[in-house]
C-alpha cells in the first residue's frame, strides 16, 4: 500500500461523515437537543481531524496520477483545488465546532453566533467537497468524462482555487515562509506550554487548583494549533514532494491525530472536570495525561527531525 491507496481508502470519510454530521446537526436544531448538538460538534472536530492526512495523501495521488496517460491533468489540477478549499472551510468548521463542546462544558450552551456560523461553514464543506468528488470520479474514468466534456472542455468550476497559484506567490515571496516559520514556533510553543499545564495538573501537580480553572486555557491551545496547522498547510502547499516522499513526516501527522483525540477526551468526558482543587485524578486520566505529554514531545521531535530523516529537504 502507498499513500495514494491511503487517500483512496480515506477520501470517503470527510463526504460521508459530513453528510451524517450535517443531518444530526440539523435533528439536533430541529428538535432543540443539546444532546444531539453536542453529538454532531463531535463528529465535524472529528472529520476535521480526518481530513488532514486526506487532503494531504491526495498530493501523494496527485504526484502519481499525473503520469498515467488514462488521467486527466486539468481535471487532477481542479480536484486538488476545490479539495484545498474543502479543506480549509472544513478546519475552521472544525474549529468552531471545538469551541462549541468548550462552551458547553463551562456555560451549558455556546455562544448565539457558534451554531449559525456552523451551519453555514458545514454546508459550504459539503458542497465543495461535492464538487471535489465529482471531478474525482472524472480523473481515471473517461467514459464519465467524455459524457460531461463530450467537447473536450473543462468545466468552469476548476479555476474556483489554484493550488499550483498559490504554491508559486509563497515560493515567489520568501518573507511569506520566514513569517510562517516565525509564527510556527510562536503556537507551538502556547500550544505545548498550556498542554503541559493541564496534563501535570492531572498527573497531581498544582493540585491547589481546580481542573476547571487550569482547563480556561484550551482555547489559547486549540487557536495556536489552528495557527500551527494553518502555517503547516502553507509549507506543505510550496514543497508538498518533500513531506510526501517523508516517513517522518508520516509519523507526524499520525501524532498529530493521536493528540487531536486525546483533546476531544479531556474536552468532552466527566473524568476530569468534576476535579475540584485538591482532588486528584482517575487512573485512566492520568494515562491520558502522560500519553498527551508524550504525543506532543513526539510531535516536536518529528517537526525537528524533517530535515534531517527521510529524503527531503
Amino acid at each position: 500500500m502507498n499513500l495514494a491507496h491511503l487517500h483512496l481508502l480515506l477520501n470517503h470519510f470527510p463526504t460521508v461523515g459530513m453528510v451524517v454530521g450535517l443531518a444530526l446537526f440539523l435533528t439536533a436544531l430541529l428538535w432543540n437537543s443539546d444532546h444531539l448538538k453536542r453529538v454532531s460538534l463531535g463528529v465535524f472536530l472529528g472529520i476535521g481531524l480526518l481530513a488532514i492526512p486526506t487532503y494531504m495523501t491526495g498530493n501523494a495521488a496527485q504526484e502519481m496520477l499525473a503520469k498515467t496517460p488514462a488521467a486527466s491533468v486539468p481535471l487532477i489540477e481542479a480536484h486538488q483545488s476545490w479539495a484545498l478549499l474543502a479543506f480549509m472551510i472544513m478546519e475552521v468548521t472544525a474549529f468552531i465546532a471545538w469551541l462549541g463542546l468548550w462552551q458547553y462544558r463551562r456555560k451549558s450552551h455556546p455562544s448565539g453566533w457558534v451554531l449559525p456560523a456552523i451551519l453555514i461553514l458545514a454546508g459550504a464543506t459539503f458542497a465543495c467537497m461535492s464538487v471535489a468528488a465529482n471531478i474525482g470520479g472524472e480523473i481515471m474514468h473517461p467514459e464519465i468524462r467524455d459524457a460531461a466534456h463530450p467537447d473536450g472542455s473543462v468545466s468552469w468550476m476548476i479555476g474556483a482555487l489554484q493550488g499550483s497559484m498559490l504554491k508559486k506567490a509563497i515560493t515567489d515571496k520568501t518573507w511569506i515562509w520566514a513569517l510562517c516559520e516565525t509564527l510556527h514556533f510562536i503556537g507551538l510553543s502556547i500550544l505545548f506550554g498550556v498542554v503541559l499545564l493541564v496534563d501535570l495538573r492531572i498527573l497531581g501537580f498544582v493540585k491547589g487548583i481546580s481542573y476547571e480553572s487550569v482547563h480556561k486555557l484550551m482555547p489559547w491551545a486549540v487557536s495556536a494549533f489552528a495557527l500551527n496547522l494553518a502555517t503547516g498547510m502553507v509549507f506543505f502547499i510550496a514543497a508538498a514532494d518533500q513531506y510526501t516522499t517523508n516517513p517522518v513526516f508520516h509519523w507526524k501527522v499520525a501524532l498529530i491525530l493521536l493528540a487531536g483525540l486525546n483533546a476531544g477526551y479531556f474536552t468532552v468526558l466527566d473524568d476530569t472536570w468534576v476535579l475540584k482543587a485538591g482532588e486528584d485524578a482517575p487512573g485512566r486520566a492520568k494515562f491520558a495525561a502522560a500519553a498527551a505529554m508524550v504525543l506532543w514531545v513526539g510531535v516536536i521531535f518529528c517537526g525537528q527531525m524533517l530535515p534531517f530523516i527521510g529524503n527531503a529537504f
